[in-house]
């Protein structure tokens, strides 16, 4: 750092992460967490403030985490960096440090649409606080009502089969409550089993270990008739609401994906 120059703000968007001891907080710049390290690594050496948020609920056992929803994106990133700015403030002497008018945004995966989500949220809700200076979001599935439904009903092989549970279970926490009957949409065995699976304390192997050759058997068949057919279903509306594709950046957006990328396509 530097008493007399201003550095700009870098925040990095993870990938997906499922176990609460994974939480960038609690890992910190270690080998527990390569990507942290590496990133870390990579751009606060390149004169960048480097913030890399938890999100919502990871790395806290009493909360669960939106996975792949807009909204707590843009929340937890825009807190970070206000807490970045006051800390700036609070700090003096030695640890003292300053931060100029720019921030960039990346991410990778979950993370890439972390990024995606946040730029936009941060472009419509929060203008006249936040100036994006250009945005790298990097293997995200942006496109949730569209590309990812296809995909998955075209029943694909699927390398990481618990990412499918990890989102319907995130979607009817956040839009129905905590208190929402699982046995409305899943098969017997899962309705009872997938509250106990994110919990934090267990690992995208184990719950893969469990998951069923195509992802959306876990679902009531019914269930699964509905959400093929009809566009009005919970989570098609709810997979809906979370596409990127509404708007468009005003911040120079570099798009990084790879094309044989089977977890999203």
């Amino acid at each position: 750092h530097s008493p007399t120059e201003a550095f700009p703000i870098f925040t990095y968007q993870h990938g997906t992460v499922i176990l609460d001891s994974q939480a960038p907080s609690i890992t910190g710049i270690s080998a527990d967490n390569v990507e942290i390290l590496m990133i870390s690594l990579i751009s606060a050496p390149s004169g960048f403030i480097t913030v890399i948020p938890d999100y919502t609920g990871i790395g806290d056992p009493d909360k669960y985490h939106p996975y792949i929803i807009a909204n707590p994106h843009t929340e937890a990133l825009v807190n970070m960096i206000r807490s970045v700015k006051q800390l700036s403030i609070a700090l003096e002497g030695n640890d003292g440090f300053q931060f100029n008018d720019q921030l960039f945004l990346a991410g990778y995966s979950d993370g890439g649409y972390a990024t995606l989500a946040s730029q936009r949220g941060i472009q419509i809700d929060y203008p006249d606080e936040f100036s994006v200076t250009a945005s790298f979001p990097m293997a995200g599935p942006y496109d949730l009502s569209g590309t990812m439904v296809d995909y998955f009903l075209s029943e694909p092989e699927y390398t990481q089969p618990y990412y499918v549970p990890y989102v319907l279970t995130s979607h009817l926490w956040y839009y129905q409550g905590l208190d929402v009957d699982f046995a409305e949409y899943f098969e017997p065995f899962w309705a009872d089993t997938l509250p106990s699976l994110f919990d934090g304390t267990h690992s995208g192997s184990e719950i893969n270990d469990l998951m069923p050759g195509n992802p959306l058997d876990i679902l009531l068949d019914d269930v699964l008739e509905e959400f093929e057919n009809d566009e009005d279903h919970f989570f098609r509306q709810s997979l809906e609401e979370n596409t990127l594709l509404d708007w468009v950046p005003e911040s120079p957006t570099y798009f990084y994906h790879g094309m044989g990328d089977d977890i999203v396509p």
